[in-house]
């Protein structure tokens, strides 16, 4: 398996970036997530971790991340 680190260019992001991070991830972890968010300094960048989840969302977190989008796009 390939390893990806998207830090570095996160951290150049300059318009509005947001993470759905899966609690139970294997392939990117979600306290390794969490520790980037936490100190990383860009103000563009936001994440929602969603509990009971991993790489695919289930329905359920389908659902919060399709009610997330509707809210933010008006």
């Amino acid at each position: 398996m390939t390893s990806i680190d998207l830090r570095d260019a996160l951290t150049k992001v300059s318009i509005p970036y947001h993470i759905f991070q899966g609690e139970t991830d294997i392939v990117t972890d979600a306290k390794e997530v969490t520790a980037f968010l936490n100190t990383c300094s860009n103000p563009n960048i936001t994440c929602t971790v969603i509990p009971d989840n991993g790489h695919f969302p289930s329905e359920t977190a389908m659902n919060e991340i399709m009610d997330y989008i509707l809210k933010t796009a008006k």
